[in-house]
């Protein structure tokens, strides 16, 4: 009759289990660490306190793991339940056959076996680390993983473990801490103390989920409702700001910008990989060559925000399917995800928009920041509400970045360490990848200036720095006739201010899409257009790079340096501060504090033509030194 009872009290109980689980929602969190802890170790040592444990049969059923269960009564009852869901036991505690159950579970992380472990039961104190766990751990030379669950709606049973019976229709949070390694030599005592406020930390981290939660959807209301009033706004600064963009960019493609595209066959689900605009697409573009070469089988959709980045990655066959990235808003982005399942999502740089990374998060989707890169001003920025911007960067699966510097601004941020990895910037490879001379020779243009003449190019020109670069060439053109100006701005809808400027100064220009009028005695060109500026650096003698003179955090050095040409730039370079340094380092560039500095280092440079053909040189063999760097590394 007893044991009548027992088998009855024993299925219900794993019913109750089965039930509560399968209606249940789990996230996991920090579910990367025990994934690569796997990989590292094969089995390890889980521990989690006594009065969160409950969950467990049901969330790692039939992994065949080994759980340490007492001898008590109620230790028979659990058992039975774990071996129902397809897990081991080894039956002993600190009060009843302790040593004993020590010796079987070293057996059994030898046999290959993980093994889980109550440190502070079956009798307490609650949340107090018994050194058993710990002895384990020093004999086998395994990790021991903290473990922790949280749920939304429990019963507390009130005991000396305050032991939580959690309720179906839930959502558990199930939270991995920082590996806990005991070497031969550690003090036990020490390693104790440092288990229990592992555990202690994360239980309390996870018990925040629900006030967090809450506060998650204050902060994604009042994004999105910023978002909806902001845009129409948005909409017509643009059109007043820069009618032409807005006419001739806007409307193409609206319907993907708005997730209406054309469905995937149903067996096809994608690789997405998103880039902002052209230089993010280059700096894409070895990633995907080598994820094609690795694996040909999948398929890669490839987004992006602007016309010109999606027509780059067509002229480079990025990926196999090719859209402008959806909106931000939730509508579209449910609308994107059940067209379009992408498995993996790879954003490259730093395009963090927290819808998109909400909603491909509850679709299960895997995400990675790949060539990470944040500014010190946007890290301050985003530290002003740090909760949100910790909120949205939880999202995010793997950080891939560029720097030691991005790495300390995103740990600042609140991103946990293991997250993180720096993998090198991913725009050094571009032109180790894609022949950037086969590039050039697919483009018409032949170089109009004469053999004499000595060419400056001034590139990616922001708001403030056009009369500055013309100031510098109205200072040198009188000494050095020979001197040809051409300035080529970021943002095309300065030309006509510039246009205005070099009329203003009396200075013969030309445009770059008027080539085929040059007139070879024009003084200045405007390069008025977007994805050729290649084409400008090979012409030239020395390149000034824009966004640095003017608090902007600069522009990419790499492109110039390829081509062997002397680099010149302002204090403003914290967007590419590596490449600075290491560009400065070498040789191969000079960095200058303003304008009037501008003006004298040019002018040395063109007294002694050698020092830019060195200068050119240094760059040149720099680049080679680093090609390829970052595919190494990963």
């Amino acid at each position: 009759m007893q044991n009548l009872f027992l088998s009855l009290l024993t299925r219900a109980a794993w019913l109750y289990l089965y039930c509560v689980g399968k209606s249940s929602k789990i996230i996991w969190r920090n579910l990367e660490i025990r994934e690569s802890l796997e990989k590292k170790e094969k089995n390890f040592i889980y521990a989690f306190w006594h009065g969160r444990q409950l969950i467990f049969p049901w969330a790692y059923r039939n992994k065949g793991a080994v759980a340490l269960v007492s001898k008590s009564k109620d230790g028979d009852i659990i058992a039975r339940v774990i071996h129902l869901f397809g897990l081991g036991t080894v039956r002993g505690s600190s009060s009843k056959g302790g040593r004993s159950a020590l010796v079987q579970l070293a057996q059994k992380i030898y046999e290959g076996k993980t093994i889980g472990f109550t440190p502070d039961g079956p009798r307490g104190p609650q949340r107090e680390v018994a050194p058993g766990i710990l002895y384990i751990a020093q004999k086998t030379a395994k990790p021991i993983l903290p473990l922790t669950y949280s749920a939304k709606y429990k019963i507390i049973i009130r005991g000396w473990d305050n032991y939580w019976v959690p309720l179906p229709f839930n959502t558990f949070v199930i939270n991995y801490g920082k590996p806990i390694e005991v070497r031969r030599e550690d003090n036990v005592t020490e390693k104790a103390k440092e288990l229990q406020q592992e555990l202690n930390r994360i239980t309390q981290d996870s018990d925040q989920t629900w006030d967090n939660r809450a506060r998650e959807k204050i902060y994604y209301l009042l994004y999105n409702l910023f978002l909806k009033i902001s845009s129409p706004f948005i909409l017509l600064g643009f059109l007043f700001q820069q009618p032409k963009r807005f006419f001739s960019q806007f409307f193409i493609g609206l319907g993907m910008r708005t997730g209406n595209m054309q469905p995937l066959q149903k067996e096809t689900i994608p690789i997405w990989i998103h880039a902002a605009s052209l230089g993010e697409c280059r700096a894409a573009y070895p990633f995907i060559k080598i994820l094609k070469e690795e694996f040909p089988h999948f398929k890669i959709l490839f987004t992006s925000n602007t016309v010109t980045g999606l027509e780059e990655a067509a002229r480079l066959s990025m990926g196999d399917f090719r859209f402008l990235a959806p909106l931000d808003f939730p509508f579209i982005l449910k609308r994107f995800f059940k067209i379009i399942r992408p498995k993996i999502f790879f954003m490259v740089e730093s395009e963090i928009w927290p819808n998109r990374l909400r909603l491909a998060k509850k679709y299960g989707i895997k995400i990675c920041l790949i060539n990470g890169r944040i500014s010190e001003k946007s890290t301050r920025n985003y530290l002003l509400s740090k909760t949100f911007s910790k909120i949205i960067l939880e999202n995010i699966d793997l950080f891939c970045v560029r720097e030691d510097k991005d790495l300390k601004r995103f740990l600042a941020l609140g991103v946990p360490p293991e997250k993180i990895n720096i993998t090198g910037n991913l725009k050094l490879d571009y032109f180790y990848f894609q022949n950037a001379n086969t590039f050039i020779q697919t483009i018409e243009e032949k170089n109009p200036f004469e053999p004499l003449d000595t060419i400056w190019t001034a590139a990616s020109i922001r708001k403030g720095e056009e009369k500055i670069v013309l100031e510098t060439y109205l200072s040198l053109k009188n000494k050095f006739p020979k001197l040809k100006l051409i300035l080529a701005p970021r943002h095309l809808e300065e030309v006509e201010f510039i246009r205005h400027l070099l009329i203003l100064h009396r200075l013969s220009f030309c445009l770059k899409t008027e080539f085929k009028n040059f007139n070879p005695h024009v003084e200045v060109i405007i390069w008025n257009s977007y994805g050729d500026l290649l084409l400008a650096y090979q012409w030239s003698h020395c390149v000034f790079m824009g966004g640095s003179l003017v608090p902007i955090g600069g522009h990419n050095p790499i492109e110039p340096a390829y081509f062997g040409k002397a680099v010149l730039f302002g204090p403003h370079m914290e967007n590419f501060s590596e490449i600075a340094h290491w560009l400065k380092d070498c040789g191969g560039a000079l960095q200058i504090k303003d304008g009037s500095a501008l003006t004298s280092t040019l002018e040395n440079l063109l007294k002694e033509k050698g020092k830019i053909q060195k200068m050119g040189n240094l760059s040149k063999e720099a680049m080679g030194t680093i090609a390829g760097i970052s595919s190494k590394k990963t």
